[in-house]
């Protein structure tokens, strides 16, 4: 049987992900690749802060940051932040 901390937990990574597409979609972008391996959360189903540093490889491969390897610990968020910028890049690139 699931403890209640889990249930909660799950409840609220469902609210906060329905949200999150949500907020997307208000702004006329698509995810499509909606996985557990592209969803980052500790065991309580949230990464607390930018400090928060975890290990393992995380996403699809040729479109992660590039310090997510095997072996390394990273800051999830700070590498979403440094790896957005590469995205944008990416998509002026390919726009021109």
């Amino acid at each position: 049987m699931k403890t209640l901390k889990f249930v909660v937990g799950l409840a609220q990574l469902a609210r906060d992900l329905i949200a999150g597409l949500a907020h997307l979609h208000d702004h006329g972008i698509a995810h499509l690749d909606v996985k557990p391996g592209n969803l980052l959360c500790a065991d309580d189903f949230r990464v607390a802060s930018e400090d928060q540093v975890v290990g393992g490889v995380y996403g699809t491969q040729g479109w992660m940051a590039p310090e997510i390897r095997e072996g390394a610990v990273l800051s999830p968020i700070r590498a979403d932040r440094r790896f957005c910028g590469k995205r944008l890049l990416w998509f002026l690139e390919k726009g021109g």
